[in-house]
């Protein structure tokens, strides 16, 4: 479809059916197939080519998909203490694009069954036992608010519990 500009006469008739507001410019053209005239309010901030705008638009999409990615692999490392796999980034990145908020992504995560085998080891290496039901939901809440897998080690490190386990460890040397 070509599309030329109107001139002389037809724009000062347009221009009496349609006045644009102050400080804007109103551009019609008169499509060459169908002999309409198209009129847009809008100026376009590029007078580039489609094919600019459409180089821009990808490299603004990349960017976002970029920005998306690095978000995620830092709550993978956060949550699970592991960069993502391929289809996990995947994913995730495509439900972000979809609506999810970093707040629901974390959410999921922390409540993975890695999750819960993550905090598991935590507690077998340093209390020496299974991890119960409460203390597996209070360290998922956590994980799910914002701490990383790396405070939750230090808060079972510095627990009564653990001080208590090292100190007749000690004694029985």
């Amino acid at each position: 479809m070509k599309i030329k500009p109107i001139i002389g006469a037809a724009i000062l008739t347009l221009a009496a059916f349609a006045t644009p507001a102050r400080g804007q410019g109103r551009n019609c053209w008169v499509d060459d197939r169908t002999g309409q005239v198209i009129c847009s309010d809008r100026r376009d901030r590029y007078n580039d080519s489609f094919e600019e705008r459409n180089r821009r638009h990808n490299r603004d999409r990349n960017h976002r998909h970029t920005e998306i990615e690095n978000r995620i692999t830092q709550l993978y490392r956060e949550v699970l203490g592991r960069n993502p796999d391929r289809g996990g980034l995947r994913t995730y990145t495509q439900r972000v694009l979809d609506g999810w908020d970093y707040r629901r992504v974390r959410r999921n995560l922390a409540r993975s069954p890695e999750a819960r085998d993550r905090i598991n080891q935590l507690y077998r290496e340093i209390l020496g036992r299974n991890v119960d039901r409460g203390g597996l939901r209070n360290y998922q809440r956590h994980l799910e608010n914002g701490w990383s897998l790396r405070q939750v080690r230090e808060e079972l490190i510095r627990s009564p519990e653990a001080r208590s386990r090292n100190r007749n460890r000690r004694y029985y040397r």
